[in-house]
């Protein structure tokens, strides 16, 4: 098998004084469902293709949402 990583950033919107998480929660969810339709298209084209996602990782730092990808492929000869 090949392996290779894919990471996609997204600015956080600012969250108001007593806003609840609730609205961060929604806009991370609606961020991933973003980011993968695209992402399994592109995959088809990506250095020659035969790409799936294995797993992904949702992390926040300093206002950003960093979304990684594990991707693999059966190896090429």
């Amino acid at each position: 098998m090949e392996y290779a990583f894919l990471v996609q950033t997204r600015d956080l919107p600012h969250r108001l004084p007593g806003e609840s998480g609730d609205r961060q929660g929604e806009f991370i969810a609606e961020t991933l469902m973003e980011l993968c339709a695209p992402l399994e298209n592109s995959l088809d084209s990506l250095d020659n293709g035969g790409w799936r996602v294995l797993s992904h990782d949702v992390m926040q730092a300093n206002g950003t949402l960093i979304v990684s990808f594990l991707i693999c492929r059966d190896r090429r000869p």
